[in-house]
């Protein structure tokens, strides 16, 4: 069954220019997040399409959408990952690959809570993961967080800002590596694997000594020799490095509690895996010194 439509738009009247494309073959969630829409009184006119075929062939403007003009993009696309025909993981893919389509922000809402998934959507530089709410109220707040994406201002670029990154996670150190290089801005990253390398990297000491002063350090908690607790508590003791901006880096939201009681605090939280744009979006956010 055929169940593309488009929420909010006047019979015979042209779709306004902003819109949002949600991609989600379940009847039920396509109800429930239209409700939840129209609650907050959500601006933009929604173009609802049931399987991953039809989502490309609306955004490459083929098959039945041939006559559609491919530049004229979604403000924001609301992506399920577990659809029929393509996998919203390759129609992402697909995405990221085209030049025009490429700075569409993706929100992934989806009932996959698999590790893999989420590492594999943050790789593919998606805006927000959100995993599907089981209630009514939960989706308000969806709806809410997807409005706020659309209003926040361009972040600014990161080309050639120094971003330190601490984690000893080859695979987390590996997914942000290679998320910078696809935003193009790889050569921004620094990585050291511990908290003692960590310190002695921004006190520019021993093999650290000619080390870029980093725009903002990306700290894991969870770390041999010296834990990103130590090296928190260390940063925003000291008189010289305390302005560096922290952002800490977890997949726990018990991290972030035992923070929010902690006797120094990061400046802001991001979710592993990190995504580029949301760094962005943190950064452009930040306090100025």
């Amino acid at each position: 069954m055929n169940r593309s439509f488009i929420v909010g738009a006047s019979a015979g009247r042209a779709r306004a220019r902003v819109f949002v494309l949600h991609v989600e073959d379940n009847p039920d969630d396509v109800e429930l997040t239209k409700i939840a829409f129209k609650e907050i009184r959500f601006p933009y006119e929604i173009v609802v399409l049931d399987d991953g075929g039809k989502a490309l062939d609306f955004l490459f403007a083929a098959g039945k959408f041939k006559r559609r003009d491919k530049r004229d993009t979604p403000a924001l696309i609301l992506l399920d990952l577990n659809l029929p025909k393509v996998h919203g993981l390759e129609v992402l893919k697909r995405l990221k690959d085209d030049p025009i389509l490429k700075n569409v922000p993706v929100v992934a809402l989806t009932s996959s809570n698999e590790k893999m998934d989420r590492k594999r959507a943050a790789a593919l530089r998606t805006s927000l993961y959100i995993q599907k709410p089981v209630n009514f109220d939960d989706f308000i707040g969806v709806t809410e967080k997807i409005a706020e994406l659309l209003a926040a201002p361009k972040p600014r670029s990161l080309k050639g800002v120094p971003v330190l990154l601490v984690d000893d996670s080859e695979d987390d150190v590996f997914f942000t590596r290679r998320a910078f290089e696809e935003a193009g801005v790889g050569e921004s990253l620094r990585v050291v694997p511990n908290g003692i390398d960590a310190l002695a990297y921004l006190r520019k000491e021993g093999r650290f000594r000619t080390a870029a002063t980093p725009a903002v350090v990306l700290l894991d908690l969870h770390m041999p020799l010296r834990s990103g607790f130590e090296v928190l508590r260390e940063l925003k003791a000291d008189p010289a490095l305390r302005k560096i901006p922290v952002i800490v880096l977890t997949d726990s939201q018990l991290d972030a509690d035992v923070l929010r009681n902690y006797d120094c605090h990061p400046d802001a939280f991001l979710q592993k895996p990190l995504d580029v744009a949301k760094l962005l979006e943190a950064m452009a956010a930040l306090p100025t010194p």
